[in-house]
């Protein structure tokens, strides 16, 4: 089993501590790291990001008031503040076009969280030299070709994206670390 030890997870996933270099605690599996990263998380802003060609506009609003009220149901505060700290962005990404006289749109989404860490001191980096790293967690994805419901149905999608990510930072809030 791969173990990593909490220095190697601040340099590596950019958590904010500032770990001793003698530090005994390990932390194992990548689901502890994944964990120890979504911990910090307070709020979740939904971006979206069309870039659907045509005539085949998903109405993008309502996938992100959809993704909003999904994530405000689990208990997860949305907001639009792009500067706010601890805030964790999930993208909902919508490419499509329309060949001939139907509509392809592909929905995927990744939830970024942004994080800081400040460099133990060596003779590379001076003693309170900061840096920040964005992880990405990619969710599932969804094809939809026109029909009469493709509209509702990438609607339903989105929401369901939106659940994902709410599962994954609750379930990092209520993660049992293995210290050694």
């Amino acid at each position: 089993m791969n173990t990593l030890s909490k220095a190697t997870l601040a340099f590596m996933f950019g958590l904010v501590s500032c770990l001793p270099a003698k530090s005994a605690e390990i932390v194992s599996t990548q689901e502890s790291a994944t964990a120890a990263l979504l911990t910090s998380v307070e709020k979740v802003r939904v971006q979206i990001v069309d870039t659907v060609h045509g005539d085949c506009s998903p109405a993008p609003e309502v996938l992100k008031d959809k993704s909003e009220s999904v994530l405000r149901k689990n208990g997860i505060p949305v907001t639009e503040d792009t500067s706010a700290s601890n805030t964790a962005v999930l993208y909902l990404t919508l490419t499509g076009f329309k060949p001939g006289s139907r509509c392809a749109v592909v929905l995927e989404a990744k939830l970024s969280v942004i994080s800081y860490a400040i460099a133990v001191p060596s003779q590379y980096l001076r003693e309170g030299t900061r840096f920040s790293n964005v992880v990405d967690l990619n969710l599932l994805g969804h094809l939809y070709v026109t029909d009469s419901d493709m509209h509702w149905n990438l609607t339903e999608a989105a929401g369901e994206l939106a659940n994902e990510a709410a599962k994954k930072i609750l379930h990092a809030r209520e993660f049992k670390f293995e210290y050694k």
